[in-house]
């Protein structure tokens, strides 16, 4: 260029004054002239100069600026396009801008590709691509993540250990265990050793599931690597979220007796907190005692976890007097300490102490200690009315001098914190079934900046539920969708509880499918609260309702609470007894306590639709098989209400009942034919054992009427020439329909 214009480029050179050049191009950048400033660099590139040379730090000092004001405007790929530009004019990249904020920037846009561009930019080396797997895992950008293990692989960048730990941490973040430990197996493969910080990855990742948490860590310690503190804390994580406060004190206790690790506040932190859920308040205040036995300062996080773990075990007092003790060791509480001593008074019934420190936390932005409520003449507040609170944190009361001198308001003030969601949703509970109330809340918290959530409108639909006005829960729970929260399962399972309260057991079942269809799991109160629903009903369809809902709660994985259903089942099989009491009474149960199994089997008949029934009765109690069978019979009555008649023979195997006293007797077949024989005058058979050339069952008793009813019949069977099975009867198709038949008659009679 200088050759075209007739100059001579040491001459030329000679002649300028760099630091006019270097003001002239500050000059440039102040005045946003950007692409000017590319311009004139790329055209000393020509001209044969090394360009970045005549930038001096004044000017480089603006253009970093420059390129991170593109940034933060969102101008990421217009960014990038000045860096490639200015690299090719000698400019390094690591110099112009932290490479960390370009990728985490290209992140945000879910822009891989331009990531990869401004990659390309720095050196060969794993750590940047690595940087780029977490930024985009962050914005949930998963296969992005994996993606750029296929760019390394593709552009010769060898991937190291920290690339595969980086997509380990990508897939926990996106809840992706299980592609997590395929990384795992690939690792290995390729030949990479893992270190404590990979394994720590995979247990967090995985820290839903203690089995896999358990088989990680057995896993490492099998490689001959100790686990670290981090580890240890994982662990008490992985505890926590299965409730296995046993584990964790199992754990504890022996780190302490093998002074294996020397734990710090954050591992005392996570052992309280186990504790605490669990109710184990006990161990979790001798943790407390452990830390300062330790010479480790508790800090806000320790005694917010005893706070919780007492209130948690309902030990209001205990709560105050650690919050004392708190404040007496110089540690500024927070907003999640206020929180648990409004929980531990909410949680206790003190609804009213719950409001007046509530009320004194908003008007001072704290909460004093228990000595100064005790001693001090004037509280702030003595009632729990509600009042709207134009300054949250307005100059103490003249009331307060005595306790607050000037001289330590102002590092006081420092402390301070305004209630958050958390707490109305706490104060919202307060409230109890008064709805208004809890509506004045909802209006004050939104003149604070806080927009109520799915708990808050959960909590409303409990009060309106409480009260028995379920035209307001379903008011409110319109009013929920309109603001455009999703119900979850909280708000639904609350709902589905007004209309059982209300009897209106078809809408709740509804209800429930409309949950399901959008997506939301029910939990086992769901499912418990909906068989309750039933429990006044005895139509079939409604029984067969409850049964399947039933088997699908037990499909699903729940704790099973059977007392409801099986009253009903109970309830719904008496009914064919004509209120004759059997003398077959279970000496250790009685007839209103049964197990699971009886239910199993009920559930499995009431499905079953084909003509030849069998009724299993194996390792049920003697009350347990009169109900069985009484619900059956009722299932085929119903049936046949509806014109359905019984085209096959019931068998009903007694088997041998778990409260026999002698080995092998069948102590139900005497039972069964009571309720049959006695109660509702059926014809019963015996089957034989099953032997060639032999007849296929044998009648109990006299022969019974041309109808195939039978009289009272007794019990004892007429001997056969080959033994008989005593555990299996018989029913016939004929004594059924007859029966039946009697049965529609009366019926008909009545009406």
């Amino acid at each position: 260029m200088l050759a075209d214009a007739g100059l001579d480029k040491e001459s030329f050179t000679s002649k300028l004054d760099f630091a006019q050049v270097d003001a002239g191009l500050t000059l440039l950048l102040s005045r946003n002239k950007l692409d000017t400033f590319v311009s004139v660099m790329k055209n000393l590139t020509k001209a044969g100069y090394t360009a970045w040379q005549f930038a001096g730090k004044r000017s480089r000092e603006i253009l970093s600026d420059e390129l991170l004001l593109l940034l933060e405007t969102g101008r990421t790929e217009y960014c990038v396009k000045i860096v490639e530009s200015l690299s090719e004019c000698g400019f390094l990249t690591k110099k112009l801008i932290d490479s960390a904020r370009v990728i985490a920037s290209c992140a945000k846009s879910w822009n891989l590709s331009l990531a990869y561009r401004f990659v390309k930019l720095l050196s060969r080396k794993p750590w940047h691509y690595n940087l780029m797997i977490r930024e985009f895992s962050y914005n949930h950008q998963l296969q992005s993540s994996f993606d750029v293990l296929d760019i390394m692989r593709e552009f010769g960048v060898a991937p190291d250990l920290y690339t595969y730990r980086a997509l380990i941490d990508s897939c926990g973040r996106c809840n992706e265990s299980s592609k997590a430990a395929v990384v795992f197996e690939t690792m290995l493969k390729d030949g990479f050793k893992p270190n404590v910080f990979v394994y720590n990855s995979l247990m967090n990742v995985s820290v839903g599931d203690l089995d896999e948490v358990q088989r990680y860590y057995q896993h490492m310690q099998g490689a001959g690597i100790t686990g670290n503190l981090a580890s240890f804390n994982i662990l008490l994580k992985a505890y926590a979220a299965c409730g296995r406060a046993d584990l964790a004190a199992d754990l504890y206790f022996r780190i302490q007796q093998t002074g294996e690790l020397n734990l710090d506040v954050v591992s005392y932190n996570a052992v309280i907190n186990v504790f605490g859920r669990a109710k184990m308040w006990e161990k979790a205040l001798r943790v407390k005692a452990d830390i300062i036995e330790a010479g480790v300062t508790p800090n806000v996080v320790t005694w917010t976890s005893i706070i919780e773990a007492c209130a948690t075990a309902g030990l209001v007092e205990r709560v105050f007097q650690e919050f004392d003790e708190m404040l007496s060791a110089g540690c500024c509480p927070n907003v999640d300490c206020y929180n648990a001593l409004l929980q531990a008074c909410v949680m206790a019934g003190q609804n009213e102490r719950a409001f007046q420190l509530f009320q004194e936390w908003k008007q001072t932005g704290q909460i004093r200690p228990l000595s100064d409520h005790l001693n001090h003449p004037d509280p702030l507040c003595r009632t729990y009315e509600l009042i709207a609170v134009s300054d949250i944190f307005p100059r103490p009361s003249p009331s307060w001098n005595g306790y607050i001198d000037e001289e330590n308001w102002d590092s006081l003030r420092l402390s301070r914190c305004k209630p958050n969601l958390l707490t109305y949703n706490w104060m919202m509970k307060a409230c109890g079934a008064a709805p208004e109330r809890i509506r004045s809340l909802m209006l004050e918290m939104q003149a604070f900046n806080l927009i109520p959530d799915v708990t808050s409108w959960s909590i409303l639909l409990g009060a309106y539920g409480s009260n028995g006005d379920l035209e307001g829960c379903m008011d409110t729970f319109k009013e929920m969708r309109r603001a455009r929260f999703k119900p979850d399962v909280v708000a639904y399972t609350t709902l589905i509880k007004a209309c059982v309260l209300f009897g209106e057991s078809d809408m709740a079942f509804e209800i429930f499918q409309e949950m399901k269809a959008a997506g939301v799991r029910p939990n086992a109160v769901t499912y418990n609260t909906l068989i309750r629903g039933h429990r006044s009903h005895s139509q079939l369809f409604q029984v067969q309702r409850a049964l399947a809902i039933y088997e699908e709660m037990r499909e699903a994985g729940h704790t099973l609470n059977d007392f409801t259903l099986q009253g009903l089942i109970k309830e719904w099989g008496e009914g064919l007894s004509d209120g004759r009491p059997s003398s077959y009474v279970d000496s250790e149960k009685g007839f209103l306590e049964y197990t699971e199994a009886l239910v199993q089997k009920v559930a499995a008949h009431a499905r079953d639709h084909n003509d030849n029934s069998i009724v299993d009765l194996h390792g049920l109690s003697m009350g347990e098989a009169r109900a069985a069978v009484l619900a059956v019979l009722r299932t085929i009555k119903e049936r046949f209400l509806l014109g359905n008649p019984v085209t096959g023979d019931l068998v009903i195997n007694t088997g041998v009942g778990h409260h026999s006293e002698d080995k092998g007797v069948s102590i139900l077949r005497d039972v069964v034919l009571g309720v049959l024989q006695e109660e509702l005058g059926l014809c019963v058979e015996s089957v034989l054992a099953d032997v060639p050339g032999q007849a296929s069952s044998s009648q109990l008793g006299s022969s019974g009427s041309s109808d195939g009813s039978s009289s009272h019949l007794p019990r004892t069977p007429v001997r056969p020439h080959r033994p008989v099975n005593l555990g299996r009867l018989k029913v016939i198709k004929e004594s059924l329909n007859a029966w039946l038949g009697r049965k529609s008659q009366t019926v008909t009679d009545r009406q």
